[in-house]
């Protein structure tokens, strides 16, 4: 039912602009709690690691509403960011690359509004991946 009336919602509602002429909508997301587990790049032994709460991590999307376009929005701007949208199972999935060439990855049930944050990255020669857990919410405009 949710998506049902996010998709009438995103049909008839004009966010913030990006782009003035076309239609949006903004997803703020908050992150409660992570989980990061670092993996030596020579030798793969994973350790074991544990979901702990988190303080503070939020992220926000401008999504074109015909899902063509999606923009992080961050305190320095913006930056687009590659949208996909899975309408049989109503997931909306934003993947950043940033210009070092990481990926990040917020994947969004528009059915409950839960989101999962994906960071691949590389700290001091070591593949880092950790991902956050938490919950979206649609801005109203």
């Amino acid at each position: 039912m949710r998506t049902v009336a996010l998709t009438v919602l995103l049909a008839t509602s004009a966010f913030l602009p990006i782009d003035a002429a076309a239609e949006q909508f903004i997803f703020e997301c908050n992150y409660s709690y992570s989980s990061s587990m670092p993996i030596n790049s020579y030798e793969f032994k994973p350790r074991l690691f544990e979901v702990e709460p988190l303080k503070d991590f939020a992220m926000k999307f401008a999504v074109q509403s015909d899902m063509s376009e999606a923009y992080l929005i961050g305190d320095l701007g913006t930056e687009k960011v590659i949208s996909t949208f899975a309408g049989a199972i109503s997931l909306l999935t934003l993947t950043e690359v940033t210009s070092e060439g990481e990926v990040n990855v917020t994947s969004v049930n528009l059915d409950t509004l839960a989101s999962v944050h994906s960071r691949h990255v590389v700290i001091v020669g070591e593949l880092f991946p950790s991902q956050m857990y938490g919950r979206c919410k649609l801005l109203k405009p």
